[in-house]
Formats: C-alpha cells, sequence, structure tokens
C-alpha cells in the first residue's frame, strides 16, 4: 500500500485507499466504529464478489400529517407520506417526507387514511395528526423548515424554522404505543444526535411489511376505539344520573340520588348494623367509580376495568349481606356498558 502511495504522490484525482481483510463478524464491527470515530460517513465491504455500502442507520419517531399528491395517487395508491415532529409549544414542525419502505400492499391500505382528511393544497392532502411512525435515515442536512399549527381541526401555517432534513428516509414501523404529543415525537430527537458522534451498532434489519401494515391498522383501530370508548363513557354517565338503578318503595332513585341521599344523611348511616353500614358506603364508593368510569371512557380498557369491578363489588355485597332489593334498568344497563367497553377492548387489541 505505500508502494503504491508512492507512485500517486502528488496527484489531485487519484489516491490509494485503505484496507483490511476482516475474517470475523467482530473485526468488521471493531473497523466500522473506529471509521465513524474518525468522521466517516461508514466503510465499504466486498463479499463473495459483492459490494455493501455500510453506513449508520438512525430512527426518528414523528406523526405522519399528509399525503403527497403523487401520479400514483390517481390510481388510489399512497406512494409518499409527509411526516413533522412537535416543539415544546406543541407546533409541527415539518420533517419532510419519506417513500421508501411502502411497498404495494400497504400502499392500498394507507387509503384508509384518507378518511381522516381535514385539507389540502396543491402538493398535499392533510389528514388528522394522530398516527405516529418509526422512520430510518443516515443523516441529516439543514434546512429552514415550515411549522404548523393544528386549530379548529385543520393546520395553519404560522412560520418558519431552522431545523433538518433526513437523507435517505424509509419507513420502518408505526408506533400505535406513542401519541403525537411533544413528549412522544420531540424536535430534540434530532437536535441531541447532532451533538453526539454516529451511533456505532450493527444495523438494523427493515420491518416486515406485513408489521407495518399491523401498526397502521392498530392506530387505526385505536382512534376507533377512542371514539366509541367516549361515546360509551357518556352512556355510562347518562345511566348514573338518568336512569332509575333501584326502588324505595315503589318510588325509582337513580344511582345519583342513592348518592345524593346517603351523603345528606352520614351521620344517620354510622348508627347501622357494621354490614349495612358498610353496604351504604360501597354505594357511594360505587357511584363514585361509575362516574370515574364514564369521564375515562376514551380509555376504554380503563373504563370497563372501573365499571365492572364497581358493579361486580356492589353485587357481590347484595348477596354477602342478604339485603333485598329491586333493580331499575339503570343497573342492568351500567353492567351492559361496563362488560361490552372492557371485553370490546380487549378484542380489539387481541386482534392487532
Amino acid at each position: 500500500m505505500e508502494e503504491i502511495g508512492a507512485w500517486m504522490n502528488g496527484s489531485t484525482r487519484i489516491y490509494p485507499i485503505p484496507y483490511k481483510v476482516c475474517a470475523t463478524r467482530i473485526e468488521i464491527l471493531t473497523l466500522y466504529n473506529q471509521y465513524l470515530a474518525m468522521g466517516y460517513e461508514g466503510i465499504v465491504a466486498r463479499a463473495q464478489g459483492k459490494i455493501f455500502k455500510v453506513k449508520p442507520i438512525r430512527s426518528i419517531d414523528c406523526v405522519l400529517t399528509g399525503i403527497n399528491k403523487r401520479d400514483k395517487l390517481k390510481r388510489n395508491q399512497i406512494t409518499s407520506l409527509k411526516l413533522a415532529v412537535m416543539d415544546e409549544r406543541g407546533r409541527y414542525i415539518d420533517l419532510g417526507d419519506v417513500a421508501s419502505g411502502i411497498d404495494l400492499q400497504l400502499r392500498d391500505y394507507l387509503k384508509k387514511l384518507l378518511d381522516f382528511k381535514v385539507g389540502e393544497d396543491q402538493d398535499t392532502i392533510y389528514i388528522r395528526p394522530f398516527v405516529v411512525l418509526e422512520v430510518e435515515y443516515q443523516e441529516t442536512f439543514e434546512a429552514e423548515k415550515p411549522v404548523r399549527e393544528f386549530v379548529d381541526g385543520r393546520f395553519v401555517t404560522v412560520g418558519r424554522v431552522d431545523y433538518f432534513n433526513l437523507r435517505s428516509p424509509r419507513l420502518k414501523r408505526f408506533r400505535p404505543d406513542k401519541r403525537a404529543t411533544p413528549i412522544d415525537i420531540p424536535s430534540s430527537q434530532l437536535l441531541e444526535e447532532e451533538t453526539s458522534l454516529p451511533a456505532s451498532r450493527e444495523i438494523p434489519l427493515l420491518e416486515n411489511p406485513l408489521r407495518c401494515k399491523m401498526g397502521l391498522s392498530h392506530c387505526l383501530k385505536m382512534r376507533y376505539v377512542r371514539v366509541e370508548g367516549f361515546i360509551i363513557g357518556l352512556a355510562i354517565l347518562a345511566s348514573v344520573f338518568l336512569l332509575p338503578f333501584t326502588f324505595r318503595g315503589a318510588r325509582p332513585l337513580t344511582l345519583y340520588e342513592v348518592f345524593e341521599t346517603l351523603t345528606s344523611f352520614i351521620s344517620d348511616i354510622q348508627r347501622l348494623t357494621p354490614q349495612y353500614m358498610m353496604l351504604n358506603y360501597l354505594f357511594i364508593a360505587v357511584f363514585v367509580l361509575l362516574v370515574i368510569a364514564g369521564l375515562v371512557g376514551a380509555l376504554p380498557m380503563a373504563s370497563g376495568a372501573i365499571g365492572v369491578a364497581g358493579m361486580a363489588s356492589i353485587s357481590i355485597a347484595m348477596d354477602v349481606v342478604g339485603a333485598e332489593t329491586v333493580w331499575g334498568i339503570g343497573y342492568y344497563v351500567l353492567w351492559a356498558l361496563s362488560l361490552s367497553t372492557l371485553v370490546y377492548s380487549i378484542w380489539s387489541r387481541a386482534r392487532t
């Protein structure tokens, strides 16, 4: 190598490239990390007559804000997505586009995103920002990027900021476990990375396209589940305050009226036998639990579990104490809503 270098001494167009023959995987990774630390963008490897460019692959979590209008969109195929991250004020900083990693099967499935359209311009169909995904890239370069706010169900451009574009972005997977918040998709992900050395790790394999589709399916289903859960939560609250839960003689009482009566005579409850005193306190607790179940309806798993716990506790307690009561329609409706919410959320999670 030194002799060849001597021949080319003084040349500005041709020069020798150092190389090393590696016998093990450990040697390759060691060499790779050494060159990254020296400021190189990667290495070129030759094996079995093939040439590979090996560069560090990083990833970033971001939110999908739009579908880019490409020629294939006219044939109902979505091939390019618009991405953004969020700053500490909750605004969306444009991150650019991703088209790589979207296979034919996923292109067709992405059409479901059009159900969440909130606007469009000449280049982009904007959608409600709730689908979080992970994108791999090789490096970044500085660029001025638009900043948008999501106000009254639409995106509004509020300025521009110096930020970054991704080089060679590729869709890795959807992240139904994350939400579009400054905590889950902060713009600082890139700012922190630019102040450190490139990640010296083994380059991962891309996600299976089927898993990408499943991840998107989970995001969409969780969106529908939250909306349906919110509606069921309202139904639980309506049942608590409006439907007859039990009867005092011939007079029907809602669970709220039972709660109001018991709290008004709380001092009299203290004079009851321990069993009936605890039963009355349990009615108060059940009212509180079911109100909470209604308020957290957008989280159907929690809502259903709290509702079932409340209804089960009062039902079991009545049997243990041996108290006779006539249940109203509200009792059965609350049982049905709590059970259906819990079962549906478990079933939806199992399917995805």
